[in-house]
């Protein structure tokens, strides 16, 4: 995943800005400090004269602190403007992305893993990546700044500075290092954990009636008690990490201040001199606290981007112009998964207008013939050929694909019909509605039908992404998985007739468990059997 795809040329000049900024913050942050040095050896001498020196260099004081925070609050506000564009960017390039990616490459994905993966990482990508490059500047230069200013006013206390600060760089990158990996593992144990708790609450009902929660409590356990070793791992690494550097550092000032008093007693510092390196101490050891609070993070970050980069990875579809397909073949397609067999050799041919069956028992590529058929998928061996007015053609069918386990929006029946076809007409909507008997269902369920539609029945549900698949007239294909599922015997064989008079003009194909429909499809290919 490359920022420079999906940042604007724009941001990029803000985001430089911001850090240009907080680099100047950085640099200003120190004269008041030198400011101060003069103030006070000013005032140690007690000469009238010095007054009008000591108002001029006060309000110098005062002007340099108020700019600083002028440009403070604009870095932030900075900050906030590019991560909440970062955000919305990120989001864009991830949901684009995930349109384009080839189907027979996600159909084999997680998907509950791979939505966690990318709203939890993306989020915390977005919330954190501009700030922390932002501090990780400010930290590095207001060391940078204050280690010079403490050296130019005793060149002896750099030699204290300097060896320490090398040696908790050097365990730091140790550290990190470390942490790193950890945090991989500590994300894909989250991942897991998070997948598990989230299908154990989608599927409390069905564990309740079979007595089995506790068993499937257990479980979330397990990935718990993996989550908590990982994370005790890193707040071990991350709580060493801060030890090292604070005490390193807590000794480095230590020593600063019982060398700058021993210069002042023998007067090669004056008193100025040591209230300046007393107030510089700060600005010597919170940038590097900081530098380490921020290490951590950008090594989240890393594991975060690391792991969006491979799901960014998937394979994205070759551009294909789709629609006009009027003729559909299978020659010799074989399919296999993981060295498992599941088609072989198979033979089919469908023209514009024509029906047909899939059936066989669960396992036995009923849909991967149907994705086939589609273009979703590519055969392993063998062709699939579309034809255009009895031309071969490179183009796809359009395609309209009821899925089993096909997902409901939060939002009122209409509004997931138009999912399918969002000019749908107000007459259209109706004609689908009445096809679907949906007219009860929309009276009792007006509002929002909930979270993957969990206010409506089985049957409703199906009813309800029936009526989306077939919104979409103008596909070539229209597919439908399972259909019966869920329906009684006659609400089936209503709306099944209804949907296939509607479609009569179109190729459909129907993958079905209920061979109550294979005396009135066109053609029925049993993969237990063969083709009939």
């Amino acid at each position: 995943m490359s920022g420079n795809h999906i940042i604007d040329t724009r941001v990029k000049v803000l985001f430089f800005t911001q850090l240009f900024i907080q680099a100047v913050c950085a640099v200003i942050s120190v004269f008041p400090v030198l400011l101060i040095r003069d103030i006070v050896d000013l005032a140690v001498c007690g000469e009238d004269q010095n007054i009008r020196k000591i108002i001029y260099i006060g309000c110098f004081y005062l002007g340099i602190q108020v700019v600083h925070g002028l440009l403070s609050a604009l870095t932030k506000y900075l900050t906030g403007w590019l991560q909440a564009n970062l955000s919305l960017t990120l989001e864009k390039h991830i949901f684009q992305h995930i349109s384009k990616v080839s189907l027979q490459s996600i159909k084999f994905s997680d998907s509950v893993r791979l939505s966690n993966i990318l709203a939890q990482d993306s989020q915390f990508i977005s919330e954190n990546v501009v700030a922390s490059f932002g501090e990780l500047v400010s930290a590095a230069l207001s060391f940078l700044f204050g280690f010079y200013f403490v050296s130019s006013i005793n060149r002896h206390l750099a030699f204290i500075v300097l060896p320490l600060g090398l040696i908790s760089s050097v365990m730091i990158r140790r550290i990190s290092d470390t942490s790193y990996k950890n945090l991989l593992e500590q994300r894909e144990n989250s991942t897991r954990l998070w997948k598990t708790f989230y299908e154990g609450i989608m599927g409390f009902l069905p564990l309740r009636f079979h007595n089995t929660m506790d068993r499937y409590g257990e479980k979330i356990e397990i990935q718990g008690k993996l989550l908590e070793k990982t994370t005790v791992k890193q707040g071990y690494i991350e709580s060493l990490s801060s030890f090292v550097t604070r005490t390193l550092f807590m000794v480095t000032i230590g020593l600063i201040m019982i060398t700058s008093a021993i210069f002042v007693v023998r007067g090669s510092l004056t008193l100025g001199g040591l209230t300046a390196v007393m107030m510089y101490n700060h600005m010597l050891s919170d940038p590097l606290i900081k530098l380490q609070e921020v290490n951590h993070r950008i090594q989240r970050l890393k594991a975060s981007l690391s792991r969006v980069r491979n799901m960014l990875s998937l394979p994205v579809e070759t551009p294909c112009e789709k629609g006009g397909i009027d003729e559909i073949e299978l020659a010799g397609v074989t399919w296999e998964i993981d060295g498992y067999l599941i088609l072989t050799q198979v033979d089919l041919h469908m023209l514009k207008g024509q029906s047909l069956m899939i059936t066989g028992a669960s396992g036995t590529g009923k849909t991967t013939m149907a994705n086939l058929l589609a273009g979703i998928y590519l055969p392993g061996d063998g062709k699939v050929i579309f034809r255009e007015n009895q031309n071969l053609s490179p183009k796809k069918p359009k395609v309209s694909y009821m899925l089993q386990d096909e997902y409901l929006f939060d939002d009122t029946i209409c509004q997931n019909i138009l999912t399918g076809n969002p000019t749908l007409s107000d007459e259209t909507m109706r004609t689908i509605i009445a096809i679907c008997e949906l007219e009860d269902v929309i009276t009792r369920h007006g509002e929002a039908v909930g979270e993957n539609g969990s206010r409506l029945s089985g049957g409703e549900r199906k009813r309800v992404l029936i009526a989306r698949t077939i919104a979409d007239y103008d596909s070539d294909l229209f597919i439908f998985d399972e259909m019966s599922a869920s329906l009684d015997h006659g609400t089936f064989s209503r709306i099944w007739r209804r949907v296939d008079d509607y479609l009569k003009e179109k190729t459909r194909i129907y993958i079905e468990h209920n061979r109550d429909i294979q005396q009135l499809v066109d053609q029925v290919i049993d993969l237990g059997s063969g083709l009939n």
